[in-house]
């Protein structure tokens, strides 16, 4: 099995943080940890943060930039591509997220497509939720749309589709 380690599990196999046993067992089974590219930087800035906003875990940050640049050496990386980034520019339109996440998720579905039945994803990570459930978030957005569509039409300038959806259905039936 390769497992497919996002920015936010590789930070977990770096620190102490929650769900950091769950993926290091996950990372342990499998044959080999597959990475994007792209992880090295979003790991190591998100190190940086971590030291800024916590000092007293500097030690301890500067331990984990070492062990993870040492580890990085035996990840299978997955470079970008043309074919990657214009993929990850489909999945930020499509499915609304961040630049650097649909750079992630264009790089598991082609670790898949050249590797299916073999590539894994730890439960833990945001790219999991995302990846394994791409219809979630589609089928979300479109429960967006539809309620920003349904506000318009009743002239609710203040809505968002951020506003929670009880918001909505209470103003929907009253």
């Amino acid at each position: 099995m390769i497992l497919f380690c996002d920015s936010s599990a590789l930070v977990k196999l770096s620190v102490r943080e929650d769900g950091r046993d769950a993926v290091s067992a996950q990372a342990a089974a499998g044959e080999v940890l597959a990475v994007c590219r792209i992880a090295w930087v979003e790991v190591m800035s998100a190190l940086d943060r971590r030291a800024c906003e916590r000092p007293q875990d500097s030690a301890a940050v500067a331990t984990a930039r070492q062990r993870f640049s040492t580890d990085w050496l035996h990840y299978l990386c997955l470079e970008i591509t043309q074919e990657l980034m214009e993929l990850a520019g489909d999945y930020a339109d499509t499915f609304a997220v961040r630049a650097h996440d649909s750079v992630q998720l264009a790089a598991v579905k082609l670790a898949r497509r050249h590797l299916p039945g073999k590539v894994q994803l730890p439960a833990s990570t945001r790219a999991a939720g995302r990846t394994d459930g791409f219809a979630h978030v589609w089928l979300a957005r479109s429960h967006d749309t539809l309620d920003t569509a349904v506000a318009a039409a009743y002239g609710w300038t203040d809505w968002t589709p951020k506003k929670a959806r009880d918001e909505f259905q209470r103003r929907c039936w009253r």
